[in-house]
């Protein structure tokens, strides 16, 4: 995203980053900092979507350019340039559903952001859309290790790890996952090794995001959501400069930026489907 950013502020527009890893109290320092230094406006992407740093809030009030990236707030009348987040995980869900899998499983950290939310809501359509059981058990959403600032050591990851191989042993008839992201698509097959399971032999992983190192012939690929993350920090860009230009720029705009469909080596028909015992 910050590569898009900056490519379409050129040279003409200069742009300052700051890092708050985090932390709201520190969104709202620096906010308040950049503004005290004369910035024409501002791109946020916060860390949380229960609500507004204040800071940003108080910018908004006062029609001051403000774009939130990646990020999206229904009730609060300020401009975002997100991805397609619930679709993708919709359409993410229902392809592991065209592969035979029909006991699913969602993994997606603690955060208190749109984006996880957002990608719940597509997994949950999905399974109405295709008239798939829902089965709340076969959720897990509160691991911490991967989250902004975090500086988890490698005991807390280890623990992570053995919650997810738990997890995948209580009901062996899960037979796909949709994960939010790709470090937790990571561990997760990671777990399933530990319980004795191949990815893609046993179980498909689909998640979201994934590294771009094509050189890296030894790197396991998953079948993943790819966000259009350069275009999110152009589109960015482009809203708050007709935010600060004027006119018809002003109004409130939220802009939704299609993500691809990227298949690749976690991700098979399903071959061996175990009875669970509530199917009978």
């Amino acid at each position: 995203m910050l590569e898009g950013l900056l490519d379409e502020a050129g040279a003409d527009t200069h742009v300052v980053v700051k890092a708050s890893n985090g932390s709201v109290e520190r969104e709202n320092e620096l906010i308040r900092a950049l503004v005290e230094a004369g910035i024409a406006g501002l791109i946020l992407l916060p860390s949380t979507t229960r609500f507004l740093p204040p800071a940003a809030l108080e910018l908004v009030m006062r029609e001051f350019p403000v774009v939130v990236l990646d990020r999206s707030y229904a009730d609060v009348p300020v401009s975002a340039v997100f991805s397609d987040n619930a679709a993708s995980a919709q359409r993410a869900t229902e392809y592991l559903v065209d592969l035979g899998h029909t006991r699913l499983g969602f993994v997606a950290s603690a955060s208190e952001v749109s984006t996880t939310s957002e990608r719940h809501g597509g997994y949950v359509r999905a399974h109405a859309v295709r008239h798939v059981p829902l089965d709340a058990a076969r959720q897990l959403t509160d691991l911490t290790s991967t989250l902004p600032g975090s500086v988890a050591p490698r005991a807390e990851v280890e623990a992570e790890i053995d919650r997810l191989t738990g997890f995948v042993r209580a009901d062996p008839a899960t037979t796909g996952y949709l994960v939010t992201e790709y470090n937790l698509a990571v561990m997760l097959r990671e777990a399933c090794l530990r319980a004795g399971l191949s990815v893609p032999d046993d179980v498909s992983i689909v998640c979201f995001d994934h590294p771009t190192a094509f050189s890296d012939r030894e790197l396991f690929r998953f079948t993943h959501v790819e966000q259009d993350q350069p275009e999110l920090g152009r589109r960015a860009v482009q809203r708050l400069l007709e935010q600060i230009g004027g006119g018809t720029g002003t109004a409130v705009a939220k802009i939704e930026v299609p993500s691809a469909f990227v298949l690749a080596e976690s991700t098979a028909p399903a071959r061996r489907l175990a009875r669970h015992p509530d199917e009978g």
